[in-house]
C-alpha cells in the first residue's frame, strides 16, 4: 500500500533545525527515516519527518528503532500540539506547545512551532517574541532570522525585515530557498490562503517582486487581508 503523506504546518518542523531524532524506521526499499513517531495504529506508523507526517504501513517497513535520549516531559506536549494542529485546532495547539516550554524554556522546536501559528493569526508580537527566544537559544538557527523578516515585513517594516534577512543569509546562504520550499509545500497541500501572502513577502524579500504581487493578488482574492503599504513597496520596484 502507498505511503500517505499528511503535511501540517508547524514552523518548527522545517528543515534545518538542530534535532535529536528519536526513531528510525527501516523500509523494505533500504531507505531509513530517521524523526519522531507520533502515531501508532494496527497496521501503520506516523512519523514526523521535517514538517511532514509520513504515514507508512506494516507491508512497507522492515524494522522501527527507538533512540535513546527522548526522556524530556515536554516531548509529551509538543507531540500532542502538533497532533492539535493536524486536526486544525491551533488554539489547543499554542495550549500544548506552552506547556512544553513551561516544562523546558530552552524548547526550541516549542517556540518555533508557537510562533508559526502567531504569524498565521497576525499576532506578529507573540510571533516576534518566540522567534527572538528561538534564536536565543541557538544563535545560529538561519531560519528563524528568515521568518523575523517575514513578520517585519508583514508590519510594513520593511528595513527592519530586510536587516533580518540579510542575517539570515550570513548565516545561511541557501535559508531563504529552503524556507520557499517549505511554504510551496504548504500551498500544494491546501494548508491556508494565508501562505500566499506569506510567499508574497519572501518573494519581495527575494527581489522577485512579480512572483510577490502575483502571490499578494491571489492572496487578497482567497479573502486574506494585504496591506496596503506592501502593495505599494511592491509597486516600486
Amino acid at each position: 500500500m502507498a505511503k500517505k503523506i499528511i503535511m501540517f504546518v508547524c514552523l518548527a518542523l522545517i528543515v534545518n533545525t538542530p534535532l535529536v531524532f528519536a526513531d528510525k524506521v527501516f523500509l523494505k526499499s533500504g531507505k531509513t527515516i530517521e524523526g519522531k513517531i507520533i502515531e501508532k495504529g494496527d497496521d501503520y506508523i506516523t512519523i514526523d519527518f521535517e514538517g511532514v507526517g509520513l504515514t507508512y504501513w506494516d507491508d512497507e517497513i522492515d524494522k522501527v528503532e527507538g533512540s535513546p535520549g527522548e526522556d524530556n516531559p515536554a516531548n509529551e506536549y509538543f507531540t500532542k500540539g502538533i497532533a492539535s494542529l493536524m486536526r486544525n485546532d491551533s488554539n489547543r495547539a499554542i495550549l500544548e506547545f506552552s506547556k512544553a516550554i513551561e516544562i523546558d524554556p530552552a524548547f526550541v522546536r516549542a517556540y518555533l512551532a508557537r510562533s508559526d501559528i502567531y504569524l498565521k493569526q497576525k499576532d506578529f508580537q507573540r510571533a516576534i517574541f518566540d522567534l527572538d527566544q528561538a534564536i536565543k537559544i541557538n544563535p545560529g538557527f538561519a531560519r528563524a532570522y528568515i521568518f523575523k523578516s517575514i513578520v517585519y515585513a508583514m508590519q510594513d517594516n520593511f528595513v527592519q525585515a530586510i536587516g533580518e534577512y540579510r542575517k539570515a543569509q550570513g548565516i545561511d546562504p541557501n535559508s531563504p530557498e529552503a524556507a520557499l520550499d517549505f511554504i510551496n509545500r504548504r500551498i500544494k497541500n491546501n494548508l491556508g490562503s494565508e501562505n500566499y501572502y506569506i510567499r508574497a513577502v519572501l518573494n519581495y524579500l527575494r527581489s522577485d517582486y512579480a512572483n510577490a504581487l502575483q502571490d499578494a493578488r491571489k492572496a487578497e482574492s482567497l479573502g486574506d487581508k494585504i496591506s496596503p503599504a506592501f502593495l505599494e513597496e511592491l509597486k516600486k520596484h
